[in-house]
């Protein structure tokens, strides 16, 4: 267990089901839904956590969704671990989390313990996100509601029949998620992400755009705006037809398909990334990863399924259910 001291915890614990001394600060690991920890702060305050820690971990504080709908995109709490303080934000990177859950992955701009050490996000002692008509996203289009505090992230409209993919396309960018909206304000979407390839007849959608790194567009891109069918028939050698692997129609940001299953595939927004993480987030296991020559299947160089290939946005990645 952990303990956390601060605002709201200073009183007398209550040792009984089913406080069991949560409202002193007490932090219980929670091993089925969240693998992790959890518990409310308020909002600009201070506070100190100490305990054994079970594995590294990531630290995550509000959202920026939450923020941007009570308009405060940028609160914050200060966090004491170890003697070393630490400002976690509403808007800190979470691309430990998936629709599926948590990946296998930490970077440098998290917040987190690792190695037995507290260490501050990338973005934790620098300015707020600049607003979204100073960055890059500032040319995003028809824009409804901006919801995130660097402006990649936006309700827009005109969205009929029309992909995020294709949004953020058209800004020169690259689509890293796609959400279903629910009315015209940001706070209103469903939680769990679609897929950037998906087309749906509502007229506005959540779509979150990023630049892409400095490769040439892919010649097979428009594959990713195609919506897949569930069970397409695809001939196999023999000339009988044999369905796509369902489990792997769900696979996100796919430039290209290098395999008639659909399991093996050019992924774009990799950087930083492995195959590892790309598979994880659609609950598959990596069966393979390559470097391509050319935004195409063509193998560069063969890479192991938790290697980061460095100055590229996209990979080849194979993923499957169960890797023997």
């Amino acid at each position: 267990d952990l303990d956390i001291d601060g605002p709201g915890y200073q009183v007398a614990p209550v040792d009984t089901e089913p406080t069991e001394r949560m409202n002193a600060g007490r932090m219980i690991y929670e091993p089925v839904n969240g693998n992790g920890y959890g518990t409310p702060v308020l909002v600009g305050q201070k506070y100190t956590l100490s305990g054994a820690w079970k594995d590294d971990m990531v630290f995550e504080f509000s959202d920026d969704v939450l923020g941007a709908y009570f308009g405060t995109p940028d609160e914050s709490l200060t966090l004491e671990v170890q003697g070393s303080l630490c400002t976690l934000r509403a808007s800190d990177d979470r691309r430990f989390l998936s629709p599926k859950g948590p990946v296998p992955r930490i970077l440098q701009t998290h917040a987190r313990i690792e190695g037995g050490r507290f260490q501050c996000g990338g973005h934790s002692d620098q300015k707020p996100a600049p607003r979204a008509d100073d960055s890059v996203c500032g040319k995003l289009t028809n824009v409804v509601d901006t919801c995130s505090a660097d402006g990649c992230k936006v309700l827009a409209s005109g969205m009929n029949s029309r992909t995020c993919f294709s949004y953020c396309q058209g800004s020169g960018l690259f689509c890293l998620g796609s959400w279903e909206s629910v009315g015209n304000e940001c706070a209103k979407a469903t939680s769990i992400p679609g897929r950037c390839d998906e087309a749906h007849a509502s007229n506005t959608r959540i779509c979150a755009c990023s630049p892409e790194a400095d490769e040439a567009p892919s010649t097979t891109s428009s594959i990713a705006q195609t919506v897949i069918p569930l069970e397409p028939e695809i001939p196999d050698s023999s000339g009988t037809k044999s369905p796509q692997t369902l489990e792997c129609s769900v696979l996100p940001d796919i430039k290209a398909t290098c395999s008639d299953d659909g399991c093996k595939v050019l992924a774009g927004g990799m950087t930083g990334l492995t195959c590892l993480e790309y598979c994880a987030r659609s609950g598959l296991e990596c069966a393979g990863a390559w470097e391509e020559v050319a935004n195409d299947c063509n193998v560069k160089q063969t890479l192991s399924c938790d290697e980061v290939y460095p100055d590229t946005s996209d990979l080849i990645c194979q993923c499957a259910s169960n890797v023997v």
